[in-house]
């Protein structure tokens, strides 16, 4: 099992798929972050990189963790194994799901950085043209 499990990842070049629940009030901040940091791996591979780098700094604020519902939207995305399985690690530290740990994750990134407002201004063309064809341009379930 666990060589088959070795050789899909390898297929698809280091990611998987995963589902993220992500809470009603959260789904603004979603979009923002689809919008400024690009594809679901790079938001993540950005939440955890953040986090890594506040922990080591003694750096982490006191944040909340809510609860995930079974009725909160399911995006079901790619990210990277090792970034998703630290995540993992992280959460089960914190003692709550995965979802709930990098919710918090997202919203205390998109306070500190205002929206994310540092990353990756892209002209409003090409915003306009992703938010006309959202079901193109945001496949994954954003």
């Amino acid at each position: 099992m666990e060589e088959i499990f070795r050789k899909q990842i390898l297929e698809n070049k280091g990611t998987i798929q995963v589902d993220w629940r992500i809470p009603l009030e959260m789904e603004s901040i979603w979009r923002d972050g689809v919008l400024r940091l690009g594809e679901p791996k790079e938001i993540l591979q950005f939440l955890i990189s953040s986090f890594r780098e506040r922990r080591q700094k003694g750096k982490i604020l006191r944040f909340d963790f809510e609860k995930v519902k079974s009725s909160d939207s399911r995006k079901r995305i790619r990210v990277y194994g090792a970034d998703y399985w630290e995540a993992t690690g992280y959460a089960k530290e914190r003692n709550v799901s995965t979802s709930s740990f990098l919710n918090s994750l997202l919203r205390m990134e998109w306070i500190l950085t205002s929206g994310f407002q540092s990353f990756r201004n892209e002209n409003s063309n090409l915003k306009n043209e992703i938010s006309k064809n959202e079901d193109q341009f945001l496949s994954w379930g954003a």
